[in-house]
């Protein structure tokens, strides 16, 4: 992954990149994911974090996984093929990147 000059900004960077991508929805470490949530939260790029993930939602290589501007972004079908689960994360994501 290139490295954008917000990254550098990031409370994130240089941490255990294992906290914002847990091996999956029903990891039983919740440790981890929860101190991932609060840094983002308190993250300064939080709002560039969010547009990041939102300009790749569309293309050929979307990011549908892992925690991005204190959003977990995971990528389970619904009963129609859809996720529940990535619309909520990427309304969440909106409202963020609009902050």
């Amino acid at each position: 992954m290139t490295t954008h000059n917000w990254q550098n900004n990031a409370e994130c960077a240089g941490l255990d990149t294992e906290w914002w991508f847990p091996l999956g929805p029903t990891s039983n470490n919740q440790g981890p994911t929860k101190t991932a949530l609060n840094i983002c939260n308190q993250c300064p790029v939080k709002a560039l974090c969010a547009q990041y993930v939102l300009d790749q939602w569309d293309t050929q290589e979307p990011i549908r996984h892992g925690i991005w501007a204190g959003v977990r972004i995971t990528q389970t079908q619904g009963t129609k093929g859809k996720s529940h689960s990535l619309k909520e994360a990427h309304t969440k994501l909106q409202q963020i990147a609009q902050t």
